[in-house]
């Protein structure tokens, strides 16, 4: 009867002896927490939802314990800018991408790795290499060729030359295999949720789809398809793309950093060892930047120099500075092409008596619970039309 008691002793102990240390400093608000678990019961299902409704109460800098893990969750554009920017350096550690061996991550994820070799050897590979602007846009035929086995054989052949580059920096094979994997499957599942995104929010408004049509179809003309050459001029079409990052941010509480040292966040104390969230998706919501936050309304970047390339921080879906997604040039090049293809080459309308879901599902990213279904209407030219006979589910990847 005893035992189990017996055996939480030391972390109660250690848990008390934490609380009392970081008495000394002014933390910031929270909810009250319960004795072992924490916060950890407020979480629920959707935590960035949750954290978001709390945020209301308790502030843009809100002190959660989840179990013996004190976490800080960041819910403002100053905020973010604190802990991004200015203590860069001192959040620097955090966990693990998803990896060979580990294909999940959630809110509640543990283990930190720092910010070394691992993040030095991606951030070079992808910044020098593998995704930079320029290789991006070298890539440009293999991106407009949507042949599968064509397309990874090409792919194949590019990370063999990537990591044969890299085989004289002394690591080992395995190493620079895991690191491209792991930019690979990141940037494939973020860029698929970001084009249904996309496309339920299109479906739900017609008059804004009929306008992407329109820029596309008027700038292509009868090439045939999208290539890389037109997107400087569809311009609502990347304005549809920074709206739709707004509204579903893939990894909407970023990955969660670790302080390495003592800092101050507003006027807060912030002890190392502690946990740093920051709820891009409450950022892209936030009234006091956003106009009709809730609305989807590409045109609100019409003229707006906000975007999302990490010098702004009201829009963060990509994080920034050291933590930057590594893959975003890559990742928003292929979702600019196949989504500009997808309008240009059909029109699309929901099936008779099917509604749209907008319910959330969180694993590493959040992407719709069901999936989207849409009828394609196959677009020839203004007079000549044909009806698609097939039903595209866009989701369950």
């Amino acid at each position: 009867m005893w035992l189990p008691l017996l055996l939480l002793l030391p972390l109660l102990l250690l848990i008390i002896k934490k609380m009392q240390i970081r008495k000394k400093g002014k933390l910031p608000p929270g909810p009250p927490k319960l004795p072992i678990l924490g916060n950890l019961h407020q979480l629920g299902a959707l935590p960035h939802r949750s954290t978001w409704k709390l945020s209301k109460k308790h502030g843009p800098i809100m002190l959660l314990q989840l179990g013996a893990i004190p976490t800080i969750v960041v819910s403002s554009a100053e905020t973010a800018r604190e802990v991004l920017k200015t203590h860069d350096l001192d959040c620097c550690s955090r966990p693990p991408l998803a990896g060979p061996k580990r294909l999940s991550y959630n809110f509640l994820d543990i283990g930190f790795v720092p910010y070394g070799y691992y993040w030095r050897e991606m951030r070079k590979i992808c910044v020098a290499e593998l995704f930079s602007m320029k290789r991006v846009q070298s890539f440009q035929s293999v991106r407009e060729e949507r042949r599968l086995e064509s397309s990874f054989n090409e792919q194949d052949v590019f990370f063999q030359k990537v990591i044969d580059d890299h085989l004289n920096s002394g690591r080992t094979m395995q190493e620079h295999e895991d690191i491209v994997n792991d930019i690979s499957l990141a940037a494939i599942d973020t860029g698929a949720l970001t084009m249904i995104w996309a496309m339920t929010e299109l479906a739900r408004k017609p008059t804004v789809m009929k306008k992407a049509q329109y820029e596309i179809r008027r700038c292509v003309g009868k090439k045939g398809k999208v290539t890389d050459n037109d997107f400087n001029q569809l311009q609502y079409l990347k304005m549809i793309i920074k709206e739709t990052l707004r509204l579903h941010p893939p990894a909407v509480l970023l990955l969660p950093r670790e302080t390495v040292s003592q800092i101050k966040i507003g006027n807060y104390d912030v002890y190392p060892k502690t946990r740093i969230a920051v709820n891009v998706w409450a950022i892209g919501r936030d009234p006091d930047i956003w106009k009709n936050p809730e609305e989807f309304l590409p045109e609100r970047f019409n003229n707006n120099p906000i975007d999302f390339k990490g010098q702004h921080f009201e829009l963060l879906p990509f994080g920034t500075a050291r933590r930057i997604c590594p893959g975003m040039n890559m990742g928003t090049a292929v979702i600019e092409l196949a989504l500009a293809n997808l309008l240009y080459h059909f029109d699309w309308k929901l099936p008779s008596g099917v509604e749209i879901d907008m319910e959330e599902e969180v694993s590493i990213t959040v992407g719709k619970r069901s999936a989207l279904k849409l009828m394609p209407i196959n677009y020839i030219s203004e007079d000549d039309k044909t009806q698609g006979v097939a039903e595209i589910q866009f989701g369950n990847f």
